[in-house]
């Protein structure tokens, strides 16, 4: 729960969001599983979506590196992977600036050894999400403008989805 506030607004309010448990569920959840047999688990997190911080990652890496520690040594699972989620923008307006993908990835991994090394866990792999910052870049939406919504903002509607997109994740 509470806010987690890097982002751009679009997702940032874990608290409120309808999916994922709280601290004390995980903890909860993952005792569960083991008694029905479990033995290792993965952390997975998608606060915010088309961010241009440099710290998202690095932020939600120091969440779940914290929650792996806090579950590996109160309960003995075995932390099998930890999932970086949602996250790097790419910038769609003149004067949207582009993420340093280098620096994300410096200060993530400083994060990793600064809270895994430390327990033992500093083998844990790392995955991430970065289907919007790889690929938009070098392909091209074709799609028809079916809809016009005039509001506070400009809104076309198109006769394509997100299920009509490259999704390598």
């Amino acid at each position: 729960g509470g806010y987690f506030t890097i982002s751009n607004a679009i997702m940032d309010n874990p608290g409120e969001a309808k999916y994922g448990f709280t601290r004390v569920q995980m903890f909860e959840g993952v005792k569960k599983l083991m008694s029905l047999g479990v033995k290792e688990i993965g952390l997975h997190a998608f606060l915010s979506s088309n961010t241009f911080s440099a710290y998202y990652y690095p932020t939600l890496a120091n969440v779940l590196c914290q929650m792996a520690v806090a579950l590996a040594e109160k309960t003995g699972v075995k932390i099998a992977f930890i999932n970086l989620s949602g996250g790097i923008g790419i910038p769609y307006r003149p004067d949207d600036k582009p993420v340093d993908i280098f620096r994300v990835g410096d200060n993530t991994r400083k994060v990793f050894k600064e809270i895994l090394t430390p327990a033992g866990l500093n083998n844990i792999p790392l995955y991430t999400e970065l289907g919007r910052f790889m690929l938009a870049p070098y392909g091209a939406l074709v799609s028809t403008a079916i809809h016009e919504k005039h509001i506070h903002k400009e809104y076309i509607g198109l006769d394509a989805c997100a299920a009509n997109l490259m999704r390598p994740a």
